[in-house]
């Protein structure tokens, strides 16, 4: 083979060599995209799975703070309950007493603004969920369950039950 055909030759190999090096670096580029496709995916999926982590975690750590705050009101307010049961005693016995008078109006409204309300029970229906029966009695004037007598005051904070009351229960 002459020098000629030879260039020829190479000539014409070149550009098959190039095309074949151009697919091939289409290929490793294809393949680099798809695993670079492949591990952002898994990157989103992780970050996903850490911000919905840390939401829960934001949630759970509010509702325990609103719990543990709500527990801690309702202890320190049934410390409160007591004071009232004696200025009611206390009243009970001196109606005209104004020193007693003025300091259980001044413990109601404190409770009154914690928004801890005293429920009646004389005459209503027993409900467990309110009441507690102490006592018992066979009373054919009055109707089935109805509460005859209140001994001690039941609270609510809200809706919830702070203290049951104790009362006696007929038939």
């Amino acid at each position: 083979m002459s020098k000629n055909t030879e260039k020829n030759l190479n000539d014409a190999e070149e550009p098959v060599t190039e095309q074949a090096q151009e697919e091939v670096n289409a290929e490793e580029l294809a393949e680099q995209l798809a695993e670079a496709n492949k591990s952002l995916a898994e990157l989103n999926d992780k970050y996903l799975r850490i911000m919905a982590e840390y939401e829960n975690y934001r949630r759970r750590t509010a509702k325990e703070k609103e719990e543990s705050t709500s527990y801690a009101f309702s202890v320190a307010a049934l410390g409160f309950l007591p004071l009232a049961d004696n200025f009611e005693r206390a009243l009970s016995y001196d109606p005209e007493d104004a020193n007693i008078s003025a300091l259980y109006k001044q413990l109601m409204d404190i409770l009154d603004k914690m928004n801890i309300k005293a429920f009646e029970s004389d005459g209503e229906q027993f409900d467990p969920n309110l009441h507690n029966a102490v006592m018992h009695e066979d009373d054919p004037e009055k109707g089935e369950n109805v509460i005859v007598q209140t001994f001690v005051k039941g609270y609510k904070l809200g809706d919830k039950v702070l203290r049951h009351a104790m009362v006696k229960v007929a038939n």
